[in-house]
Order: C-alpha cells, then structure tokens, then sequence
C-alpha cells in the first residue's frame, strides 16, 4: 500500500494562501475544495480549508450497487475520500423511481482518492502527498 506524506509550511496570510491554494487547483481535471469558512462547528478541527486536487483512484458507479461497491472501494484504500452522491442513489435504498431528463450527465456516485491533499489552518499549510513514482 502506498502511503501519504505529510509536510507543513508556516503561513503569513490566511486568506491569500486560500486564494493561491484555489488558483493552483485549477490545473487539476478532479479536485476538490472545502472552506468551513471559519464557523467553529468542530472545536477540536486542526484546518480551515481542505483542498484534495489529482486522483490516484477514482470510482464511478451507476445506480444497482453502487453502495456496496463504495463500501468496498474504502475498506480496499484506507486513505481519504472525496467525492460525490445523486438523488437518484435513493433508488438502491427504497423501491422508488425517477423519470426526470438528466441534462447534467453526472455519475450516480464518484469518489476518488486524491494525489494531494492540502490542510490549511489559520498557521499553517498542511501538504499530504502519495507518490506513485516510488517503488514500494
């Protein structure tokens, strides 16, 4: 199993950082961004912004077992998630139907396992990387 290195940078302007940390992100096809933006919901949260950008993994799945096969894919990749769920996955838990035109063309389910994760705190900048270029 490969595994993340974590590396941190001490920061001296919070909120210029997040805006470096979005624009670098933009070279990216997958990523994603999360700001709590500063609501102390978490007492014990060690970061302020999470930004999860290049996947190592992904999983995209149809309605059918979509649940059972994400089940799977996290007990196989002991790393972090990201991803997303549609309305229509409530068709695996209930016995319900949609007939709504899907204009979007978005997967029932996708997550992936990103290649970088950066942890922003109000001191500083957390950078967990994994390395596929390692063997091991």
């Amino acid at each position: 199993m490969v595994e993340r290195k974590f590396t941190s940078y001490p920061i001296h302007n919070f909120t210029e950082t997040k805006i470096q940390m979005l624009n670098w992100a933009k070279q990216f096809s997958i990523f994603c961004f999360l700001d709590n933006h500063k609501y102390n919901f978490f007492s014990s949260s060690s970061f302020e912004c999470l930004l999860a950008a290049g996947s190592t993994k992904k999983l995209e799945m149809p309605v059918g077992k979509a649940f059972y096969t994400l089940q799977k894919f996290k007990q196989e990749n002991n790393d972090w998630l990201f991803g997303h769920l549609s309305y229509d996955l409530k068709n695996e838990i209930e016995n319900l139907s949609s007939a709504n035109i899907d204009k979007v063309k978005f997967p029932d389910l996708f997550f992936f396992i990103p290649r970088i994760l950066l942890m922003l705190s109000d001191e500083e900048l957390k950078i967990g990387v994994i390395d596929l270029d390692v063997d091991g």
